[in-house]
C-alpha cells in the first residue's frame, strides 16, 4: 500500500514538471519583442505671428429698456369718478394737460361755497373789529385830551395855594385822577381792541386759506396728463370710486426710453458717461432681425451690487424719434479705448495649466531648425477673447497656437503653411 502511494506521488510530480517545461517552451515563443522607438521628427504647429494692431477696447453689457420719464396717474383726492376721456386707450398719445379722469365734482364745490361763506364771515367779523380799533383809538385821544387838561388845572391850584382853598385842589386833584384812570381804561381797550382785530385778521386767513384748499381740491378732482406721452394701461370705469393716490394707469415719455444695463464691476471704472455704445436686439424664429442701433453711454453707477458683482450704466439711443418698447431685452457694446500699434493675443493661443498663463514662440536655431520657446507673458487687461500685452511678447514674434498640450520648451516644431494649417 505504501509502494502503491509512492508511485502515484512520483507519477504526478514528473507529469508536473513536463507540463511546466512546455509552457515555458510555448511562452518564450510567443513574448513581443518591444520594437525600436520610432522618430516622429519636429511637432507641426500653427502659429501667428504677433503685429501691433488699431484695437478698439469695448466692454459687453446686457439690459432692459426703460422710460427714464414715466408718471403713474393717480388724483390727489378720493371720489366718484365721473368721466373718462374717450381718447384713453392702452397705447394712444396724449398731450400734455389732456383731461383724463374727472370725478363728480358736487362735493368739492359744496365745500368751495362753505369756505366762501365762512371767509365772508369772517372779512366781517374783521370789518367789525377796525370799526373797535378805530373807536377806541378815538377814546384814548379824548381821554389823553381830558387827563392833560386836569393835570394843568391840578398844577395850577397847586402854585396858587394862597388864592385856592383845600377843597379846590382836593376837587382838582380827584378830578385828575379820574383823568388818569380814564385814560388807562382808553388804552387797555385800545390794545383788546387791537389784539381783536389781529384775531379777526388770522381768522380771515385762515378761511382765505380754506378757501384756496377747498377751490384746489376742485381743480385736483381733474386727472391731466403731466406730459406728452403713451398711455400704459387700460382705462378705468366711470362710476367707480377712486382713492388718493391710488393708480389708475401709468404714462411713459418714449422719447426718454433708455438702455439700463449691467457690466462687471471692475469694468465700471473704465467706461465714461459720452462713450459711444452699439446697442443690439435679440431675435426670435418669429421675429424678424432687428438693426442695430447707435447710442452713448448717459450715467454711469458708482456702486455695484455686492451679491452679484455688477453695476448700472445707462445708454441713451442717438435717434430719440424711433418708436420703441419699454421692458424689451436688448445687449449693447460700449466703446471705451481706441488703441494704436497695441499687443493683442488670443486667450485659446494661452496655457493655463498651474494657474499661470503660458506662451510659446518659433525660435529659430542655428542650424535652421524650429523649437519651441516658453514665455510667461504679462497682462495689462482683458480685451474681447484675449489680453493685451504688457510684456514678456514682442511685436514681430510668431506665437506658437496650437497643439500647446503637445509642446514644451526647447521642443523641435515646424511650422504649418496656412493652406495646411486650415486643413487641420
Amino acid at each position: 500500500m505504501h509502494k502503491r502511494a509512492v508511485s502515484t506521488i512520483a507519477i504526478l510530480v514528473i507529469l508536473g514538471l513536463g507540463a511546466l517545461a512546455w509552457f515555458a517552451l510555448g511562452a518564450g515563443e510567443n513574448v513581443a519583442v518591444p520594437a525600436p522607438p520610432r522618430e516622429l521628427g519636429p511637432v507641426p504647429v500653427r502659429t501667428l505671428p504677433l503685429t501691433g494692431r488699431d484695437l478698439a477696447v469695448e466692454v459687453e453689457a446686457h439690459g432692459t429698456l426703460v422710460a427714464r420719464r414715466e408718471a403713474v396717474l393717480a388724483l390727489e383726492v378720493s371720489g366718484r369718478i365721473e368721466r373718462v376721456a374717450d381718447a384713453w386707450r392702452v397705447g394712444a398719445r396724449i398731450e400734455a394737460g389732456t383731461e383724463l379722469v374727472a370725478l363728480d365734482p358736487k362735493l368739492f364745490e359744496l365745500a368751495v361755497a362753505s369756505a366762501a361763506a365762512a371767509r365772508s364771515e369772517a372779512e366781517t367779523g374783521q370789518g367789525l373789529a377796525e370799526i373797535e380799533l378805530e373807536r377806541a383809538r378815538k377814546s384814548l385821544e379824548r381821554a389823553e385830551e381830558a387827563r392833560v387838561l386836569r393835570v394843568r388845572e391840578f398844577e395850577r391850584l397847586v402854585e396858587l395855594r394862597d388864592f385856592a382853598t383845600d377843597s379846590q385842589r382836593d376837587q382838582a386833584l380827584g378830578a385828575k385822577i379820574a383823568a388818569e384812570e380814564d385814560a388807562e381804561a382808553a388804552a387797555a381797550a385800545l390794545r383788546a381792541a387791537e389784539v381783536g382785530l389781529a384775531s379777526a385778521e388770522a381768522r380771515t386767513r385762515a378761511a382765505e386759506a380754506a378757501l384756496a384748499r377747498a377751490r384746489e381740491e376742485l381743480a385736483r378732482s381733474h386727472l391731466t396728463a403731466p406730459f406728452t406721452g403713451l398711455l400704459v394701461d387700460r382705462p378705468p370705469s366711470a362710476g367707480s370710486m377712486a382713492a388718493a393716490g391710488a393708480s389708475l394707469g401709468r404714462l411713459l415719455d418714449p422719447a426718454s426710453i433708455v438702455l439700463v444695463a449691467r457690466v462687471p464691476a471692475w469694468e465700471l471704472s473704465r467706461i465714461d458717461v459720452g462713450n459711444p455704445a452699439r446697442i443690439e436686439f435679440p431675435t426670435t424664429p418669429e421675429t424678424a432681425p432687428a438693426a442695430p442701433e447707435d447710442g452713448v453711454v448717459s450715467a454711469v453707477g458708482v456702486r455695484a451690487d455686492p451679491l452679484t458683482r455688477r453695476g448700472e450704466i445707462e445708454i441713451a439711443f442717438r435717434d430719440t424719434t424711433k418708436r420703441r418698447v419699454a421692458g424689451r431685452f436688448a445687449r449693447a457694446v460700449v466703446r471705451t479705448e481706441e488703441l494704436s500699434g497695441a499687443l493683442w493675443v488670443p486667450r485659446s493661443a494661452l496655457d493655463f495649466t498651474g494657474g499661470e498663463a503660458r506662451a510659446f514662440v518659433l525660435r529659430t536655431e542655428p542650424d535652421g531648425t524650429s523649437v519651441a520657446e516658453e514665455r510667461r507673458p504679462v497682462f495689462a487687461r482683458s480685451v474681447g477673447e484675449g489680453f493685451l500685452v504688457e510684456s514678456g511678447l514682442s511685436v514681430g514674434e510668431t506665437l506658437i497656437t496650437h497643439p500647446l498640450d503637445r509642446i514644451a520648451d526647447g521642443v523641435a516644431v515646424r511650422a504649418l503653411p496656412p493652406e495646411e494649417a486650415a486643413e487641420r
